[in-house]
């Protein structure tokens, strides 16, 4: 026996022993916030913002229709507000990120015109022309807004993800650690070991 739950993306599976619980895709949206306005990727696969001063939602400002060869929901979502651009993360496709300008007029959802595409498991901005992307062999790349890579650093051993840690920094997560890694001096500034992290904010 199997039922739905009405509003949520839940299922339960019942059997002679018991019941089962699932759920189906993320329960959290890929998001970014920078000052007083949300971005997210909705489920129409659509980047949409939110502006928590006006308490208005813009239309689409573009479309995520064309992200892998089998749409997979975007895992991270980071915003550059200089060049109003954002870096999306995706697991399809052996893991892929996504390069794209918005639109200055979000007029609906098209799909869109300024891309850059490259293999990745994690991308995020590390400064106004620059963002990192961790690859599958746990090498950090720091490319430029042309894709281009610039400079580059092996990760600690089981690096699983990379966020946002200040001005040219990052920091690298593992299971059980996580490292604060000064990109320009390429050195380790700090680490503290916790294990299961999934989401982390950064307050400058």
């Amino acid at each position: 026996m199997i039922a739905a739950h009405p509003e949520i993306n839940l299922f339960a599976a019942g059997h002679d022993n018991g019941v089962m619980v699932f759920k189906l895709e993320r329960e959290r949206p890929a998001a970014a916030v920078h000052a007083n306005q949300l971005y997210w990727v909705s489920k129409e696969k659509h980047v949409r913002s939110y502006d928590f001063t006006t308490q208005g939602e813009s239309p689409s400002l573009t479309s995520l229709r064309k992200l892998g060869s089998n749409f997979v929901p975007p895992r991270t979502l980071s915003f550059n507000p200089a060049e109003r651009s954002i870096l999306v993360t995706s697991p399809a496709d052996n893991g892929i990120y996504e390069l794209i300008t918005l639109p200055r007029d979000a007029t609906g959802a098209s799909d869109p015109t300024d891309t850059k595409r490259g293999q990745g498991s994690a991308a995020v901005f590390v400064a106004r022309n620059r963002f990192a992307v961790l690859n599958a062999s746990g090498l950090v790349e720091i490319k430029d807004l042309s894709n281009s890579t610039t400079k580059s650093f092996q990760a600690p051993s089981g690096t699983t993800d990379i966020v946002y840690g200040g001005p040219s920094c990052l920091l690298l997560l593992t299971p059980t650690t996580t490292v604060l890694f000064d990109i320009q001096q390429k050195k380790e500034l700090a680490s503290l070991a916790v294990a299961g992290i999934k989401y982390v904010t950064w307050y400058e």
